[in-house]
Protein backbone atom coordinates (compact mmCIF):
# COMPACT_ATOMS: atom_id res chain seq x y z
CA UNK A 1 0.00 0.00 0.00
CA UNK A 2 1.27 3.46 -0.86
CA UNK A 3 1.66 6.03 1.86
CA UNK A 4 0.38 9.58 1.49
CA UNK A 5 3.65 11.13 0.30
CA UNK A 6 4.05 8.51 -2.43
CA UNK A 7 0.52 9.18 -3.66
CA UNK A 8 1.20 12.90 -3.75
CA UNK A 9 4.43 12.39 -5.73
CA UNK A 10 2.69 10.18 -8.27
CA UNK A 11 -0.17 12.65 -8.63
CA UNK A 12 2.25 15.58 -9.13
CA UNK A 13 4.20 13.76 -11.84
CA UNK A 14 1.02 12.86 -13.72
CA UNK A 15 -0.89 15.96 -12.61
CA UNK A 16 -3.07 17.04 -15.52
CA UNK A 17 -3.53 13.54 -16.89
CA UNK A 18 -4.44 11.88 -13.59
CA UNK A 19 -6.79 14.70 -12.64
CA UNK A 20 -8.40 14.51 -16.06
CA UNK A 21 -8.95 10.76 -15.78
CA UNK A 22 -10.33 10.96 -12.25
CA UNK A 23 -12.68 13.82 -13.13
CA UNK A 24 -13.93 11.99 -16.22
CA UNK A 25 -14.63 8.87 -14.16
CA UNK A 26 -16.47 10.84 -11.48
CA UNK A 27 -18.39 12.78 -14.13
CA UNK A 28 -19.95 9.61 -15.50
CA UNK A 29 -21.33 8.54 -12.12
CA UNK A 30 -22.41 11.85 -10.59
CA UNK A 31 -25.52 14.01 -10.91
CA UNK A 32 -26.87 17.38 -9.84
CA UNK A 33 -24.54 19.95 -8.30
CA UNK A 34 -21.78 17.37 -7.92
CA UNK A 35 -21.86 16.78 -11.69
CA UNK A 36 -21.41 20.51 -12.36
CA UNK A 37 -18.41 20.62 -10.04
CA UNK A 38 -16.87 17.63 -11.81
CA UNK A 39 -17.44 19.30 -15.19
CA UNK A 40 -15.56 22.37 -13.98
CA UNK A 41 -12.73 20.23 -12.56
CA UNK A 42 -12.54 18.28 -15.84
CA UNK A 43 -12.36 21.42 -17.99
CA UNK A 44 -9.74 23.06 -15.75
CA UNK A 45 -7.53 19.96 -16.02
CA UNK A 46 -8.13 19.76 -19.77
CA UNK A 47 -7.02 23.34 -20.38
CA UNK A 48 -3.86 22.94 -18.29
CA UNK A 49 -2.50 20.36 -20.72
CA UNK A 50 -0.11 21.91 -23.23
CA UNK A 51 -1.28 20.21 -26.43
CA UNK A 52 0.97 22.37 -28.62
CA UNK A 53 4.00 21.07 -26.71
CA UNK A 54 2.81 17.49 -27.02
CA UNK A 55 2.23 17.83 -30.77
CA UNK A 56 5.63 19.46 -31.18
CA UNK A 57 7.31 16.61 -29.32
CA UNK A 58 5.46 14.02 -31.40
CA UNK A 59 6.45 15.84 -34.58
CA UNK A 60 10.12 15.89 -33.51
CA UNK A 61 10.02 12.18 -32.71
CA UNK A 62 8.37 11.22 -36.02
CA UNK A 63 10.43 13.34 -38.40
Amino acid sequence: MLDTTSRIRILRKTYPWATLAIAAYRLTYSNGVKRNREKIRFLMAYFKINFAGIFSLMNDLLF
